[in-house]
């Protein structure tokens, strides 16, 4: 509840960014996240932030929603970097039929040999230096490597909405109660 989280997300670079982009109507959602990754930990399964594959909303190769990571350390491949599927937010990948709904606690207790944990051959890391803001499609599968490493990896991470007025009913509705 710290108002620095807050003027951290109205950041005028980062809303210059966006606007840059052609991101209007640009609204903040939920909380501001201070991610820890733990020494020593393992790899985050891959998975999606976006819930509306339903909706025909979720067809557009503009996106709806957005992250931003805010790293307040750099991350390597060893401490546990961020990982993506280039593209799979617009186009259907072999591991859309295998990964559960994320951030559920089913799914934070799967075993390590479970299929949303595997190796991609089309996965990138995306190591950051330290004060990197990386942004990125809901719809994006991404995981994050191990953390192999004694020292803790954190990140800010705040999420973003764009064009609000064109979102269905269903959609808003899931916002205004959460």
């Amino acid at each position: 509840r710290d108002p620095s989280f807050a003027r951290l997300l109205a950041w005028q670079p980062t809303l210059d960014l966006l606007s840059v982009m052609g991101f209007d109507d640009v609204r903040w959602i939920g909380n501001l996240f201070l991610i820890n990754k733990p020494p020593f930990s393992p790899r985050l399964y891959w998975h999606q932030d976006w819930l509306w594959w339903d909706e025909p909303v979720s067809s557009e190769p503009r996106p709806m929603q957005v992250f931003l990571s805010y790293y307040l350390e750099e991350t390597t491949i060893e401490n546990g970097c961020f990982r993506v599927i280039p593209r799979s937010h617009l186009r259907r990948n072999v591991l859309h039929d295998k990964i559960p709904i994320a951030h559920d606690t089913k799914t934070e207790n799967l075993p390590p040999a479970y299929p949303i944990f595997e190796d991609v051959p089309d996965a990138v890391n995306v190591p950051t230096k330290e004060g990197s803001i990386v942004m990125g499609d809901a719809r994006l599968l991404h995981s994050a490597n191990a953390n192999n490493t004694p020292k803790h990896r954190p990140l800010l991470l705040g999420w973003f909405l764009f064009n609000y007025a064109l979102y269905p009913p269903s959609i808003k509705e899931a916002y205004a109660k959460s």
